[in-house]
């Protein structure tokens, strides 16, 4: 491919997941643009392939005409962690494509995302309503926390819908968010929909995550090892980082509430938290709820704001030296990035 007449008169190299292919693209000295979505090592996860992959990641950032980023607050913190980069910007997934927007017309509460929702937190979240739907029945003392009846049906998404059109989606009062990941495409489509969201707290995830392993795809370990966590990082923390804690201990309750703080349904503003399932139904119950508050998402400016991100950065940061200069004539990773290296001291002045 390195030959191909139609890669060579390319501008630019996206990559989004898996970040590391931009490592493919590094000899035909265009720009690069990485966008982590998910943790930046796949693909690279032991310690000597995810070192030369932070070498040559270090000298893609070090060129004006580069861009390395995440796509949520999380991968952000997590690739600064790991290479000591100060500068890795956020450019969240906008997904206006979903045409839909939140218009609640149907009675069931969602569960979500669509996909990797503990069956063991369903359930005891059916028990909490079915339990608060009985005291509202007996017991007028309850009556405060009985909105609507007390009577709330939460359905998990797919078990609701095998197939569904977003606007099915848009049609529902709220979707609880039981989340497999820290950053999930699902909940950006909830998000530019307006669909109102709730969210267990961090310190009650960190707790889930301890007991059930909620979080199934928080760290490769847990991917890749069917569920056996760790309790350390394959590579330290970058020299001079001043992080207090390894953010791929699945051990330690603390690390985990830390962490998980930066996932982006604790960053984005109007989603709301609960510290149980008694603390979720009394939110839903009460009559200071305002949904329609909580439906604003993002402003509508902020694909503005991300196109001219990458129009910039495949514009303005464009800076075409001599070709071949990054790794050609490598025959490992490790000397693609002195290469790299090389190459961006070479041509900073573009």
């Amino acid at each position: 491919y390195k030959r191909d007449g139609r890669l060579r008169g390319v501008d630019a190299f996206l990559c989004h997941h898996a970040a590391g292919l931009c490592e493919v693209f590094m000899p035909f000295n265009a720009s690069l643009v990485v966008v982590a979505s998910t943790r930046y090592e796949i693909g690279r996860h032991d310690a000597g392939r995810w070192r030369a992959w932070n070498e040559n990641l270090k000298a893609i950032a070090a060129h004006p005409r580069n861009v390395v980023a995440a796509n949520n607050r999380y991968d952000a913190e997590y690739v600064k962690y790991f290479t000591g980069l100060e500068d890795v910007p956020v450019l969240p997934n906008y997904c206006g494509y979903t045409g839909a927007t939140y218009a609640p017309a149907r009675n069931q509460i969602l569960v979500g995302p669509g996909r990797g929702v503990s069956n063991e937190l369903f359930g005891m979240l059916r028990k909490a309503a079915d339990r608060r739907r009985g005291a509202c029945k007996t017991s007028a003392a309850n009556k405060a926390l009985c909105g609507g009846g007390g009577s709330f049906d939460f359905r998990r998404i797919r078990d609701l819908y095998p197939h569904f059109e977003y606007s099915d989606l848009a049609a529902h009062p709220a979707v609880v968010l039981i989340p497999y990941q820290v950053s999930i495409m699902s909940i950006f489509e909830y998000y530019r929909m307006g669909i109102p969201m709730f969210a267990p707290h961090p310190t009650l995830m960190a707790k889930w995550q301890l007991k059930y392993r909620v979080m199934s795809e928080r760290t490769w370990d847990l991917v890749r090892h069917k569920g056996r966590p760790s309790k350390r990082s394959a590579l330290p923390q970058a020299p001079g980082g001043t992080y207090p804690h390894d953010p791929n201990d699945e051990f330690d309750e603390d690390a985990i509430a830390w962490w998980i703080k930066f996932a982006d349904f604790y960053e984005w503003p109007h989603i709301e938290t609960f510290d149980s399932f008694d603390d979720l139904l009394d939110q839903l119950a009460s009559p200071d709820l305002d949904l329609a508050r909580a439906s604003r998402s993002a402003p509508a400016q902020e694909i503005d704001a991300l196109s001219s991100f990458f129009i910039g950065a495949t514009t303005s940061r464009r800076c075409r030296g001599r070709r071949g200069t990054w790794g050609t004539a490598a025959s490992s990773e490790s000397t693609k990035a002195r290469a790299a290296t090389s190459s961006a001291s070479t041509c900073r002045r573009c």
